[in-house]
C-alpha cells in the first residue's frame, strides 16, 4: 500500500455517506499529464462541476473506498488524489490522449506511457515508481510487484522531504530537473 494508502488507513473519525450514482465514478477522469481530477485541478480549487466538491467531510477529505478514490483538500484547494485499481471504474489521460490502466497494466507498460521514473523503490513485496515535475509527484505502486495496483497524484510530492528521501534510498539529487 502507498504512503497516502497507508495514511489514509490510520486516519479515523466520521465518514461522509456518498450516494452519488456509479455512473459519476465511471465518467470521472484523471489527467495524469495536466494533474486533474475531473474539472478541479491538483493546487488550485475544487471545481464547482465536479460531483465531490461540495462532498468533503469535516477534514478536507472525500473518501469512496466502493469506487476506488479518495481525494484530500487543504483550504478547498486539491492535494491529494489517491486511486485503486481494482475499484476505481474511471478512465485516464495521458498526453491529450486515452489510456487504458487497470490490474492488468504492467510495469513494462507503465514506463511505456511515462517513462523513466524520478525514483524506482523496489522492495521484496512491492515495486513503486515516482514521477515528479513542477512540484508534483505521482506515484505508481505495483503491490504484488506483477500488478498494478495504486495510483497517487499529489501536490504534495513525498520525495520532496530529505527525510523521506532517505527512508527510499534516493541518490539522485533534488529537485528533479
Amino acid at each position: 500500500m502507498g504512503f497516502f494508502s497507508k495514511l489514509l488507513s490510520l486516519i479515523t473519525g466520521n465518514q461522509v455517506k456518498h450516494d452519488f450514482p456509479s455512473q459519476f465514478y465511471a465518467d470521472l477522469t484523471i489527467d495524469l499529464t495536466e494533474f486533474q481530477c475531473g474539472n478541479s485541478s491538483l493546487g488550485g480549487y475544487l471545481s464547482d462541476a465536479d460531483f465531490f466538491a461540495t462532498s468533503l467531510d469535516s477534514r478536507g477529505m472525500f473518501s469512496a473506498e466502493e469506487y476506488g478514490i479518495d481525494l484530500w483538500t487543504k483550504e478547498d484547494v486539491l492535494t491529494t488524489v489517491t486511486l485503486n485499481l481494482e475499484h476505481f471504474p474511471g478512465g485516464f489521460i495521458r498526453v491529450g490522449q486515452v489510456i487504458q490502466l487497470d490490474t492488468s497494466t504492467t510495469i513494462d507498460e507503465i514506463l511505456a506511457l511515462f517513462g523513466e521514473p524520478y525514483w524506482r523503490d523496489d522492495d521484496d513485496d512491492e515495486i513503486l515508481l515516482f514521477y515528479e515535475e513542477d512540484g508534483r509527484e505521482i506515484q505508481i505502486e505495483f503491490p504484488d510487484r506483477c500488478r498494478l495496483g495504486f495510483i497517487t497524484i499529489t501536490s504534495r510530492p513525498i520525495l520532496a522531504d530529505p527525510k523521506q528521501r532517505e527512508t527510499y534510498g534516493v541518490t539522485k539529487s533534488w529537485p528533479p530537473r
